[in-house]
């Protein structure tokens, strides 16, 4: 055998014994090798605000035990979730407050956009404002100074301008929700998905009532309607097709920004507006409404406007107006979590057991406060049905 081929079968054979080798190296290169970074397993995607429903499944199932959540995760309900591994994993490193766990920012954002986009007052446009510290004093012009012409040889008359401020303290709001065993037990999506609804329904029915009627006292934030009492406009007659343009030119002479201007109604309104008809039995505004605007400015249906009934028997309902960028939602934490299998709830009428209906009750904490940043921004109409 020639020289030359003797050298090739001995590479042959080395290449051979080293393959094994640099697959290996290539494989954990990211680790050893400085600069390269390490690529982090994928792990299962999840749609919005499911991982935090199977966050809080897995609290509830090992009865606020951070250690044993991340166990019945990794080894019974979820193997292949890597991402739910990691905040189980941050919980267990961090002390829980009376039993309550402080979910993650990354997990809780999954909620929070989720539960916003199903409130009328926030979809049209509120501003969210962090509070870190649990109040927010902001500053606001009040009035301003005056100019005017001056004569000749005339004294300059002072003005100048005057300030207030907005003030905003972080109000509670509990989220008290029984859950059936059954679906604790259940890794199904569907069942992951029923645990997350029911969080978010309670919240955003609660929060966007608040937003529109809230009392503002020392446990509520106080809403648009408490806050507007000046503007309050109020009317026993039918809707007509002007009502639309003049509540746009009463805001409009407030000097509102205009900036996210928007209608709330229940449905009720929408449908009258929506039927409205000219004098040749055209509708006014119905092609437009189809479009979800009315006089140009987005609208949002709520059922939870209040209604009253007058001495006359007339049902009274809110229409309300205004421009939502001047709504502000200060937000200290978005959630606590908390579970309990073995305590009670009041479900309107009485006191239920959850050991005895093999539930767990999941508690969620929030803590946020609003505000008008100008109460003139805002109508609220008041109109009658007979």
């Amino acid at each position: 055998m020639k020289l030359e081929d003797l050298m090739v079968k001995i590479e042959e054979k080395i290449d051979e014994k080293l393959t094994p080798l640099l697959d290996t190296q290539k494989k954990y290169e990211g680790i050893f090798i400085a600069g390269k970074p390490v690529v982090e397993e994928k792990g299962e995607e999840t749609d919005a605000g499911i991982r935090f429903a199977r966050i809080a499944k897995c609290i509830a199932a090992s009865k606020n035990d951070p250690e044993k959540a991340l166990n019945y995760a990794e080894k019974t309900l979820y193997p292949n979730d890597k991402k739910l591994h990691m905040a189980l994993k941050a919980l267990s490193a961090t002390t829980p407050s009376e039993g309550g766990f402080l979910v993650r920012e990354d997990y809780s954002n999954e909620v929070i956009p989720l539960l916003l986009s199903k409130t009328a007052v926030m979809e049209l446009g509120a501003r969210k404002v962090p509070m870190p510290n649990g109040n927010l004093n902001l500053p606001k012009l009040t009035g301003g100074s005056s100019a005017y012409y001056q004569g000749e040889s005339q004294n300059a008359t002072k003005s100048q301008q005057t300030f207030g401020n907005i003030k905003m303290s972080a109000k509670k709001l509990v989220v008290l929700v029984p859950i059936s065993n059954d679906l604790i037990r259940s890794s199904s999506p569907a069942a992951d998905a029923l645990v997350r609804d029911d969080i978010i329904n309670q919240a955003k029915l609660k929060i966007d009532y608040t937003a529109m009627y809230g009392a503002g006292t020392a446990y509520t934030p106080l809403g648009i309607k408490s806050s507007i009492t000046a503007t309050y406009s109020c009317s026993t007659a039918a809707i007509s097709a002007d009502l639309p343009g003049s509540l746009v030119g009463a805001l409009m002479n407030a000097n509102a920004p205009m900036i996210s201007v928007g209608w709330i109604m229940n449905a009720l309104t929408w449908s009258t507006f929506y039927n409205l008809k000219t004098t040749t039995n055209q509708y006014i505004y119905r092609d437009e409404m189809r479009n979800g605007k009315l006089e140009g400015y987005n609208f949002k249906v709520s059922n939870q406007i209040t209604t009253a009934n007058s001495t006359a028997g007339s049902t009274y309902f809110d229409i309300f107006f205004g421009d939502f960028s001047e709504f502000l939602f200060g937000e200290e934490m978005s959630f606590e979590l908390m579970a309990s299998n073995e305590a009670s709830y009041f479900d309107g009428t009485q006191l239920q057991s959850a050991f005895s209906l093999d539930q767990t009750i999941l508690k969620i904490t929030c803590k946020h406060d609003m505000a008008l940043r100008h109460a003139e921004s805002f109508l609220c109409y008041n109109r009658s049905y007979s």
